[in-house]
């Protein structure tokens, strides 16, 4: 990608602004706590996740689509003890409409698993190239691509219960 292929749009109104980031970090407690009717209500009814080949296994598709889309977003992270999504930038993209933005969106995915008697945080770098629809009265997510800028997998001490 070069850097002429992304273009700032005009600045949308502060509503716009506010309710579309409120739909990502809305997106990241949802994954957090796994609330799939929370997560469903983010999505339009025919979203897609598009994952990076690395993240793809044998006989899978790297789009994830459809009404079925939260609960697999889910299945994704149930074997995990837990995780936490930390939502950065967002900057928005390319032409844009009254019903269509584009944007970037920074974010740093903590992934906490067990390792023998220890935990570890497999912690992925990433930016999600997401399109939001404005339908109905309000924004929704309606496609996000997930690129991975780097990982790091580190050791963490937890509370004790």
């Amino acid at each position: 990608m070069t850097h002429d292929s992304i273009i700032p749009i005009s600045r949308p109104s502060e509503r716009d602004l506010h309710e579309i980031r409120a739909l990502v970090d809305a997106y990241a407690y949802a994954v957090d706590r796994r609330d799939e009717p929370m997560l469903a209500a983010l999505l339009t009814p025919d979203a897609a996740l598009i994952r990076p080949a690395s993240m793809v296994g044998a006989g899978q598709h790297a789009a994830l689509t459809g009404v079925r889309l939260p609960n697999e977003i889910l299945a994704a992270v149930a074997h995990l003890r837990s995780t936490r999504h930390i939502v950065a930038q967002q900057v928005l993209l390319g032409a844009g409409t009254a019903t269509t933005v584009q944007a970037e969106t920074y974010c740093t995915a903590h992934h906490i698993y067990g390792k023998g008697d220890a935990h570890r945080d497999n912690r992925l770098h990433v930016r999600y190239r997401d399109t939001f629809v404005r339908q109905d009265g309000r924004w929704w997510i309606s496609r996000r691509e997930l690129l991975v800028d780097f990982i790091e997998d580190v050791p963490v001490t937890l509370p004790h219960p």
